[in-house]
């Protein structure tokens, strides 16, 4: 919480209007997305009512992310990454082969958008390793030896071969 007070105070936060959704939903620099206030047909379709705008509840994807729900009239609502979004709106579509990069801050919960940019997959990669969030060696789930153990083999092998070789 501390964090993001930190980050409002220093940048301050600019809405624009979402690719596709111009009127109904908006991104902000910071990294938050808020519905606009709008007229709607009651279920039964006899009433009319309007409905305040507000900002949309962020709920983490399998992989942490934070996504929003998004629809407009008489479509199915489609479910977004917060990070996308904001590049959509500040950036611009996404090229051809790019995909959404945080960096210098790896935080998935991080969407301001001096924080992220549309990179290759390759450079993404890239970043988890300067990172040290890659799961190679003991950081992968399904890694058996650990360094102790590696280096235990190591020695125990070369005394193995100095034995054969007298």
């Amino acid at each position: 919480f501390f964090r993001e007070l930190l980050w409002e105070m220093e940048m301050e936060e600019v809405w624009k209007d979402i690719p596709g959704y111009e009127g109904l939903y908006m991104a902000s620099s910071l990294g938050r997305i808020r519905s606009l206030g709008r007229w709607k047909k009651s279920r039964k379709g006899c009433n009319d009512y309007y409905q305040l705008g507000r900002l949309l509840k962020q709920s983490p994807t399998w992989n942490g992310y934070p996504s929003v729900a998004l629809h407009r009239r008489g479509e199915r609502q489609k479910t977004y990454k917060v990070c996308c979004l904001v590049l959509l709106t500040f950036s611009g579509p996404k090229p051809m082969g790019m995909e959404c990069r945080h960096f210098p801050d790896r935080d998935v919960l991080n969407s301001r958008i001096d924080n992220l940019s549309w990179a290759s997959h390759l450079t993404n990669i890239r970043d988890r390793i300067v990172h040290g969030t890659e799961s190679r060696g003991e950081k992968n789930p399904s890694a058996k030896l650990t360094r102790p153990l590696i280096e235990l083999i190591k020695h125990l092998a070369s005394l193995d071969e100095v034995k054969y070789r007298n």
